[in-house]
């Protein structure tokens, strides 16, 4: 109707209502906000201490880091976790991060020393031979 106005068309509410229905055509109304995580007032949340200085690399979040085993896990391990607002997954997005860095940390070392160390690194101490070489030399015969 506003752009028919704007264009200097004369036209009424229930005229549009009544032409659009004849069309088989609807309006779009706005849909009510659906509010899907709620914190529990009762609870007291992690402080925010990454205070989003940092860019996540993209989407791939988890509530993993808001679960009661998660809790004990960063206490075990004497860490303090970190929460930032609701529906903000950037906190996530960093500890996903950090995690995935970790494992592949694990698997770069992993294939430095199963890879080239053990078959190839020769030691003084092993009559300069390499570990996996020696391990196989002292072995007993199965």
């Amino acid at each position: 109707m506003r752009a028919h106005r704007a264009e200097g068309v004369q036209v009424g509410r229930k005229r549009v209502a009544r032409l659009m229905r004849a069309a088989g055509l609807q309006g779009v109304s706005r849909r009510k906000w659906v509010t899907t995580t709620q914190r529990d007032p009762a609870e007291q949340p992690a402080p925010d201490l990454v205070e989003r200085a940092f860019v996540a690399p993209g989407p791939s979040h988890g509530c993993q880091y808001t679960s009661v085993a998660f809790g004990l896990r960063c206490q075990e391990a004497g860490v303090r976790p970190s929460m930032g607002s609701v529906g903000d997954a950037f906190d996530n997005a960093l500890c996903e991060s950090f995690f995935a860095t970790q494992a592949e940390a694990r698997l770069a070392v992993f294939d430095f020393s199963e890879g080239w160390y053990n078959p190839h690194r020769r030691h003084s101490a092993l009559d300069y031979e390499s570990p996996l070489s020696h391990e196989r030399k002292h072995q007993p015969a199965a």
